[in-house]
């Protein structure tokens, strides 16, 4: 009788092992894949603000010329009157 209560018990001893070491792998790689995710998450918003500063500075740039044309323009008015 006691073999088999040993027997018994070693086999749910070696189930709830192997469910613990189970659950223990997918929580590790669960991790894993977490930090892997927020860094490329912030390495994605990174180039999204070199992006946005770039086209600001399209903006910018255009902004500028027009407004350069605009003087030119009105000197050249002005001159001309």
């Amino acid at each position: 009788m006691v073999p088999l209560i040993v027997t018994t018990k070693l086999l749910m001893l070696k189930q709830r092992l192997m469910s613990f070491f189970a659950v223990k792998l997918l929580c590790e790689s669960q991790m894993s894949n977490q930090i892997i995710t927020m860094s490329d998450f912030k390495e994605i918003l990174a180039m999204w603000g070199l992006e946005a500063k770039l086209t600001l500075l399209k903006i910018y740039n255009v902004l500028m010329s027009d407004l350069i044309k605009l003087d030119l323009i009105s000197m050249l008015v002005s001159f001309m009157t």
